[in-house]
């Protein structure tokens, strides 16, 4: 199934399983019953584990090796396609730096799982060491990519702008690229994102002109989902716009 959407703001449902369910406990089988749950059938993707090689999550590549076939279960039930672990980059607190390290593990315990796309997440104004490393996740797994979320930490605007429009150029031209979404914040409340890297101005309740330029971007491959705190606040952009009375 590819992801493509013609439509500027058509919604993208996605089912997104949170990592604190599972650790590296001997009873990880027994706290996955919680998966015995209905999930809603217009789930159009699954999302698995968010930034398991981070130490706030904690999800070795064995323990989610021995719990993917629950996860394929639910993905076959939906019929939609399943997503590997979403491990990122990490310079601190990390139980690995490298994601392809635990990447190569989780694919050397799950041989022969079922994994449809690769999802990561980017903390960078390099363009360049960006698209290197997409790059290097299809070449490596042979897959399509989503960038669940990406941010440049800059305080100039103007550096800002340029990141922005270099980035959608790449993800948008890059046709194993399947989604892509920004961190959509709205306030500089997170201590490396400055007021200059805003999508939204939640006190004009308008968008900034970085927002104006992702929201107008055209795209081939459509980011109809924003990301407001991380992969739990996955929004559709008019969804965020009218929770600010745009």
């Amino acid at each position: 199934m590819v992801f493509r959407s013609t439509r500027p703001l058509l919604a993208l449902t996605l089912l997104v399983v949170s990592a604190a369910l599972a650790s590296a406990d001997p009873e990880i089988e027994k706290r996955f019953k919680v998966l015995d749950i209905t999930f809603p059938r217009a789930a159009k993707a699954v999302l698995t584990y968010n930034k398991p090689n981070f130490e706030s999550t904690g999800v070795s590549p064995v323990d989610a090796a021995k719990t993917w076939p629950q996860f394929e279960i639910i993905a076959e039930t939906l019929n939609a396609p399943l997503g590997a672990p979403a491990a990122a980059p990490c310079a601190n607190n990390c139980t690995a730096i490298d994601p392809f390290a635990w990447w190569d593990d989780f694919f050397a315990s799950c041989e022969n799982c079922k994994v449809d796309f690769i999802p990561t997440s980017l903390l960078s104004c390099n363009v360049g060491w960006m698209t290197a490393y997409l790059e290097e996740i299809h070449a490596r797994y042979n897959r399509s990519v989503w960038v669940t979320e990406f941010a440049c930490p800059s305080r100039s605007s103007e550096e800002q702008y340029a990141f922005m429009k270099s980035i959608l150029d790449w993800l948008e031209r890059t046709p194993w690229i399947e989604r892509y979404a920004a961190l959509g914040v709205t306030s500089a409340s997170l201590p490396w994102m400055s007021a200059a890297g805003q999508l939204f101005d939640s006190t004009r309740r308008t968008l900034t002109e970085l927002g104006k330029l992702y929201d107008a971007f055209e795209p081939r491959v459509k980011p109809d989902v924003i990301s407001c705190k991380g992969l739990g606040g996955l929004k559709t952009q008019r969804e965020r716009a009218e929770e600010l009375g745009i």
